[in-house]
């Protein structure tokens, strides 16, 4: 009994004076956390974790894209840009964050913008069907069919599983 009573002090004291130490996370851990929320669709969670990854690592591009990612899908497309272009000016491969932003110009009716980032997307990656079938859907608004039919051809090729592509199609 009487090595309880320290035992107790010390624990209530690590709690009370240390809780930050017990609780912080690395930027890496607010990142991951950040894509489970996105997965589970608690966006606004989602944003705050990348912010707090991004205080602690302004070079950690793959969450300006995430950020951006959950922008786009909050129609918030300026803001999604923006990321967008962080990430690609922070690593100029990321074919994702290309074929994305094209497609938040794409949610603008920047048609001339959106080609040409799936364009490099598609250089960057020549297997990336989302480019493809992105880039054929703006051909096809633009009245261009047969370059439309062309690219989503290549999607079906590259994912045949894909029945976004065969609902452009129609």
């Amino acid at each position: 009994m009487k090595f309880r009573y320290p035992i107790v002090c010390l624990t209530f004291l690590m709690v009370a004076v240390f809780p930050t130490i017990a609780q912080s996370l690395t930027a890496v851990e607010y990142y991951n956390r950040g894509t489970l929320n996105i997965q589970k669709r608690q966006y606004n969670h989602a944003i705050e974790d990348f912010n707090n990854a991004l205080e602690m690592r302004p070079d950690l591009y793959q969450a300006y894209y995430n950020r951006g990612n959950v922008y786009e899908i909050n129609g918030k497309h300026d803001q999604a840009i923006q990321d967008f272009n962080k990430a690609i000016e922070l690593n100029p491969y990321y074919y994702q964050a290309y074929n994305n932003r094209g497609s938040a110009y794409k949610s603008q009716g920047k048609h001339d913008l959106a080609i040409q980032d799936f364009n490099k997307a598609i250089v960057l990656n020549p297997d990336l069907f989302q480019a493809y079938n992105n880039r054929g859907n703006v051909y096809s608004k633009l009245g261009k069919y047969s370059q439309a039919i062309q690219d989503f051809n290549k999607a079906i090729a590259l994912k045949p599983n894909f029945f976004k592509t065969y609902i452009s199609i129609v």
